[in-house]
Order: structure tokens, then sequence, then C-alpha cells
């Protein structure tokens, strides 16, 4: 319906086989592994919603990383849910005109490692944000 059931479905997976392992992964180590799931289910890399599945809580994702973020104690969250279905592979697909999504979502991320490499004093996060 929308709220991110496919991501939670390969993360799940992901983190069950990787508890099985010798040497098990870690979190970040799964992203890679997660985004292809993912895709496999939506038809889009992105990792917008298996990220903050893999560390829980506000997780900055792109392709390439994860970046944890502090949230207040004050935030809270309320999801209304409506009695109905969209799939994400299905609300991704009316976003491509003039811009493809993945060109949006890669313009996105990048300001967003930007801003929060200004936020920490983050000079790696700097860089990889002044991508363009």
């Amino acid at each position: 319906a929308g709220l991110g059931g496919s991501a939670a479905s390969c993360v799940a997976a992901l983190v069950a086989a990787n508890a099985l392992l010798d040497a098990p992964l870690s979190r970040e180590a799964l992203y890679p592994y997660a985004i292809e799931g993912e895709s496999a289910s939506s038809q889009s890399r992105q990792g917008d919603n298996v990220g903050p599945m893999l560390l829980g809580g506000i997780t900055l994702a792109t392709l390439t990383r994860l970046v944890p973020l502090p949230v207040p104690d004050w935030l809270h969250c309320v999801v209304v849910h409506p009695r109905q279905v969209l799939e994400t592979r299905r609300a991704r697909e009316v976003l491509r005109d003039p811009y493809p999504l993945s060109t949006v979502v890669r313009h996105g991320a990048h300001l967003a490692l930007f801003v929060a490499g200004l936020e920490r004093g983050d000079a790696e996060l700097i860089r990889e944000g002044l991508h363009d």
C-alpha cells in the first residue's frame, strides 16, 4: 500500500539470512543487496525505503551510502492508511516526465549529503554532495 512493505520484506530476509552466516555482514554491508532486492520488487534502484529499514530511524540513503540522522525525541509520526493499494512500482511510473525519478532522487541525495556534511562538519559528505 505504499508504506515500504516490499523494502521491509527484503530487509527482513537479508537480516535473517545474514544471521545464519559464520561471519555476518554489518547492516551497512547488506545495503547493496537490499537495493538489489528492492529493485527486483519495485523496478527502481533506490535506497529510500531499504536504508531506514536496515538502520532504523531516519536515514539518508543514496545508492552508495547510509547516513543515520538524529531524530529529536519530541518528533512523532502518524500514518494514515487509506483503503487503497498503490504499489511502489506503479507510483514511480508516473514520475518520468520531464526528468526521470532516478535523476531527481540522485540530485536530492547529493543535496542532502551536502547539507548533512555542513551540519556535521564532515568534509567527505560535503565532497560527495557536490557531485552534480
